[in-house]
């Protein structure tokens, strides 16, 4: 039996996977690799977060961090927001299995768009490093 809950590590209780982990169908392989070591809430792999996160939610801030840490993590999830939102119209636009599943094969069974927004480049240019249509600057 497995004697350390994942709830109870420091990665899980400073919010450090929320996003991946709340993720209910592009977490579960996530959540499954957690399972090998630690037991999770009912033994359950779609768990119930028992510090009240929800399915679906972005990037949490840690109950420990700075003013600082949450203004940075504030103007950082702002930047996700807008850079989804451009995805999110070139997928009505049906670009985004044609262009964007070629570039990011992993996104759909990983942990989503998110973690390709945070670090990559918009394979249209759209947004990146630098840019996001104007808004970035």
């Amino acid at each position: 039996m497995k004697e350390v809950r994942w709830v109870y590590t420091g990665q899980c209780r400073k919010r450090a996977h929320c996003p991946t982990c709340r993720d209910l169908e592009g977490g579960r392989w996530w959540r499954e690799k957690r399972a090998e070591t630690y037991e999770l809430p009912n033994g359950e792999i779609d768990f119930a977060c028992p510090h009240g996160i929800p399915w679906g939610a972005g990037p949490q801030v840690s109950p420990d961090a700075t003013p600082e840490q949450k203004a940075k993590a504030e103007a950082v999830e702002k930047l996700i927001q807008a850079r989804l939102a451009i995805c999110r119209n070139c997928d009505e636009l049906g670009t985004t299995s044609a262009v964007c599943d070629k570039a990011f094969p992993d996104a759909a069974k990983r942990c989503g768009w998110r973690r390709f927004v945070i670090a990559g480049q918009c394979p249209l240019g759209l947004w990146g490093p630098d840019i996001i249509s104007g808004v970035d600057k």
